[in-house]
Order: structure tokens, then sequence, then C-alpha cells
């Protein structure tokens, strides 16, 4: 007897639930509920956006943290002490990248430009793979997955498809950045060396 699959089916096989796109959020809070940010339209600039954070109930301490694309990607993703941030953004045709920001003082956070998050985990995982440490994606989708407990790491998703010489090179990689120590890993157990407290009880 041939069984018919249902529409229900058919759906899970096309899209799982891993792949599964969530909506953009426009504004929102770190998780400690001490910073807030929202997307705002930028003045004279058709189509232009600014993510915006504040810490004060009546915005009167919001400042602009960055430019972006916001076409439907944006992710912010702050760091348990709130003194780092990730935004996560892009195009479905040009890629994803993120962005680390390092805070100042108050809401005031300075953009890190090196080294650039992206580049460097296209070049760890394919220099990982025994291939030339450069880069050579044409499409590249690099996504912030979580920050460690202690805000001293990130773990990143690096996934992209090019050609190295006569190679064709597709990469599905994971790997951590130190933010303080600026420094690669593609070694997950630090992640979370710290990631259990031991607590004495009397």
């Amino acid at each position: 007897m041939t069984r018919i699959p249902t529409l229900a089916s058919l759906l899970a096989m096309l899209f799982p639930v891993s792949h599964v796109l969530c909506e953009q959020m426009n504004e929102g809070e770190s998780p400690s509920g001490r910073i807030h940010y929202e997307l705002r339209s930028i003045r004279d600039n058709e189509g232009g956006k600014a993510i915006w954070l504040w810490a004060n109930q009546d915005k009167s301490d919001a400042k602009q943290l960055c430019e972006t694309e916001a076409w439907g990607n944006l992710e912010m993703h702050f760091a348990p002490d709130d003194n780092w941030i990730v935004v996560q953004d892009g195009g479905a045709s040009l890629g994803i990248r993120c962005r680390l920001f390092k805070r100042e003082k108050g809401v005031a956070f300075r953009e890190i430009e090196k080294p650039d998050l992206n580049t460097e985990a296209e070049i760890l995982a394919l220099r990982t793979a025994g291939l030339p440490a450069e880069e050579m994606s044409d499409h590249r989708y690099v996504r912030c997955l979580a920050w460690s407990g202690d805000s001293k790491m990130i773990l990143i998703k690096a996934r992209g498809n090019g050609r190295a010489g006569k190679v064709g090179v597709g990469f599905d990689w994971i790997g951590i950045y130190h933010v303080q120590a600026d420094r690669f890993s593609h070694d997950l157990s630090e992640f979370n060396r710290s990631a259990v407290d031991k607590v004495p009880l009397e």
C-alpha cells in the first residue's frame, strides 16, 4: 500500500526546525534588563537604519551604537556583564556578518574592527582543514551562537562556499573567539570550562 505523505510531513522535510527563521526583533533589551535598544530610521537617508541604546527609562541617555542593514536578519547578542555586544546582520544574498562592540562608559560602545570576526573565522576554518589561510568564499554567513557565562568568549558559526585554486570548498565551522584575549580557537571544550559553578555547602 502506497502511503501519501501529509502536508505537515512534507513541510517538516523541506523546512527542518533548525532552519526556521525568526522575525527580526527591532527593539529589546539585554538579558540583565539594564540596557535597551531599538532600531530607528536615519533622517535624510531613505531606507537607512541605526541601532540606538539607552538605560534610562525616559531615553534621556540614548546613544547611537551603529548603522546597520536591518533587512530582516538583525540579532543583538549582549554579553552577560553588558560590557560587550555582537551585532549580527546582513542580507540573504550578501551574507551574514557579526560586529563586536566594547563598552566604554554608560551606553557608549566602541566597535572593535580588528580582528574582523568574519574573516578570521573563515580563515581558521580553512586552515584547520589544511587549506590556504586566506579568504575564498563567495557567500559567507557568520553567526553568534552564544556568550560564555563569564562574558569572555563567544561561540561562532561560520558557513560558506567558494574555491581555493582548482578546488571547490564548502565549510560549516564552529569555533570560539576570546574577546579579552583577542584569540580564536577551535577547541570547543574551552567554552564550557567555567560553565559549572561549584560552591561549598555547610
